[in-house]
């Protein structure tokens, strides 16, 4: 009885992997053909998966400009204004991370964007370099092109879905937060970026600019131009203790005599949804400022 039951039960099996063998070769020359749209990720993580694992796995789309930061940096999307440059501003990162996942690419611009914030007290995202470290999945994407993290199936699904959604609900909108809400997370913002840092968090931050300096060096000695900039923040938040403070430290270890640090915005009225970073219009503002201002500096 038992050997009549599986004898049944595996044409419908052999059926089934045959039926998954099918879709996803198909899926795969969809892939190769150009005819699915690469996702930018569901979640932020993701979304930081795919700026590293196109760097590393398309070099004819490597570009002569990089872009280094976290999500202030991002958010300014010059790429979009300027299709020199790869963005590797990873969201929740920092610079630090992404000197490091252009360092294992191999690719050596000719000109370097530096973002410098204390989000460089994070130092290094461990989680994400490692996931760019596993050999054997970087081997497996370079002949499977739906392993890649952009063209996974449910991150394309969503990614198609959530994008008709916010063709609609952005069209013609600024911003969608309120200025009491505004107000209130600038304020909670400002609050903690007044404390004092921890012992640990100054010894993070302190060994996090040197890893930094040590980047830049090892950059500028391949003949590469580095600029690092500090992107602008609400008013009531440069006067925080954090942000006087780093600024301290990241001037005395890149001294404007021996590096090149982008002149500050004469603006001061930025505005911001949570204290640090800049509504669409301004972020277009500003970027649009410093793509001019890199192309005047020495």
């Amino acid at each position: 009885m038992h050997s009549s039951t599986s004898n049944s039960e595996r044409p419908f099996f052999i059926a089934l992997v045959a039926t998954f063998a099918v879709l996803l070769v198909g899926y795969e020359l969809l892939v190769r053909a150009g005819r699915v749209d690469s996702s930018r990720g569901i979640t932020f993580f993701e979304e930081n998966i795919v700026k590293a694992q196109q760097l590393r796995d398309y070099p004819n789309r490597r570009k002569e400009s990089v872009a280094l930061g976290s999500s202030l940096t991002a958010n300014l999307y010059l790429p979009s204004l300027d299709g020199q440059f790869v963005d590797l501003a990873f969201r929740g990162g920092n610079s630090l991370t992404g000197f490091e996942i252009l360092q294992e690419s191999g690719h050596v611009p000719k000109f370097i964007l530096v973002e410098m914030t204390d989000t460089l007290k994070s130092g290094l995202d461990k989680k994400l370099l490692r996931q760019q470290q596993t050999t054997g999945f970087g081997t497996l994407r370079s002949f499977l092109f739906q392993t890649r993290q952009e063209y996974r199936p449910i991150s394309v699904g969503v990614h198609d879905i959530t994008s008709e959604v916010l063709k609609v609900e952005l069209r013609g909108t600024k911003t969608s937060t309120s200025e009491d809400a505004r107000a209130k997370a600038i304020a909670g913002y400002v609050r903690g970026q007044s404390a004092e840092y921890s012992p640990k968090e100054s010894a993070d931050l302190d060994a996090s600019l040197d890893a930094l300096k040590s980047f830049v060096d090892e950059y500028l000695k391949k003949g590469t131009r580095v600029v690092l900039f500090n992107p602008p923040v609400s008013e009531p938040a440069t006067k925080a203790y954090r942000y006087q403070e780093f600024l301290i430290r990241a001037l005395n270890k890149f001294p404007p005599e021996t590096y090149t640090w982008l002149k500050i915005h004469p603006r001061k009225d930025w505005v911001t949804n949570d204290g640090s970073h800049l509504v669409k219009e301004d972020a277009d503002v500003y970027a649009a400022w410093l793509l001019q201002e890199v192309k005047q500096s020495p």
